[in-house]
């Protein structure tokens, strides 16, 4: 469900920025002015800024909470680096692709003028830019993605509740958990999100210091799994050029010679034959490869 509603909110920005083609480089332009403007720096606070950025980050991906291990780990991939590898593709699609083309969208509909929340400014730009629709299609996305996570945390939080206690707790902490959601629904937004970022906070101390703790095993393991791959090219390479060649053996000949009552020698492969068996046999046998170099390049046109 949830890459289903990532296709279609790309799509839906997708198709407002080809609307607006001409206004998408001068949006790019003052996304990277405005993140470089001192003035904004000093007036807003420059640590203030990166820890707000920070705090986003974290939410939008959840890079360095040590979840990605969790689910990854589920796979039945067989090689760790390369499930790592496909790892890198979460943050990038979240925060590059997914908030970037947001941010343009925001800026060509002109609702960061607009006083509010982010979700409230992507809504507004949405209803402006996509007929009047926009806002109802984010709210069954944004619905989609929240009752995603929602599942994605509870097996998150069983999974390490069964790890530390035992399988047997693992209802109790269901049950926790769906009391929790009823009280944050009642709760103010401000003080959700600060409850969350301070849990992130927590998980990502730890998470952190054992990623550099892991590094000099993880180097090793990425140089082992990149020098496979490599050694599996060669292999295949040699593999091609010994597809190639015939064996040694009675019928595998290339070429046939006929000594009597005519003189002849014929390239099996080619089908090139010459009748001055003589020159041959002293070693003239340039015309035959020049032929079978000939077919080679016409095969690999």
């Amino acid at each position: 469900m949830c890459p289903f509603m990532v296709g279609v909110y790309l799509l839906a920005v997708i198709f407002v920025m080809a609307s607006n083609a001409g206004d998408i480089f001068p949006a790019l332009k003052m996304i990277l002015v405005e993140a470089w403007n001192f003035d904004t720096m000093v007036t807003g606070g420059f640590w203030g800024l990166v820890i707000i950025g920070v705090r986003r980050a974290m939410f939008s991906n959840e890079a360095g909470l040590g979840s990605a291990p969790m689910y990854h780990g589920q796979s039945r991939n067989d090689e760790p680096t390369k499930e790592g590898l496909v790892a890198m593709l979460g943050p990038f699609i979240d925060t590059i692709m997914v908030c970037t083309f947001t941010a343009v969208v925001i800026i060509l509909s002109g609702a960061y003028l607009e006083e509010g929340s982010g979700i409230t400014m992507t809504m507004s730009a949405f209803e402006k830019t996509l007929y009047g629709i926009g806002d109802t299609l984010l709210m069954v996305i944004v619905a989609a993605f929240a009752l995603s996570t929602l599942f994605t945390y509870s097996y998150y939080g069983s999974k390490c509740v069964v790890f530390l206690f035992g399988a047997k707790y693992r209802n109790i902490y269901n049950y926790l958990y769906i009391a929790g959601i009823f009280l944050c629904s009642f709760s103010s937004l401000a003080g959700v999100v600060s409850i969350i970022d301070i849990s992130f906070a927590l998980m990502s101390s730890h998470t952190m210091v054992s990623a550099i703790l892991l590094a000099p095993r993880i180097n090793a393991a990425n140089a082992s799994y990149f020098k496979k791959i490599e050694l599996q090219k060669q292999q295949a390479a040699r593999d091609e050029i010994e597809s190639g060649k015939l064996k040694n053996e009675w019928g595998s000949q290339i070429r046939n010679y006929v000594m009597h009552p005519y003189k002849l020698v014929k390239d099996v492969r080619t089908a090139h034959e010459t009748g001055n068996i003589d020159a041959v046999m002293d070693g003239n046998i340039n015309p035959f490869l020049k032929a079978y170099l000939m077919l080679n390049g016409q095969k690999s046109d």
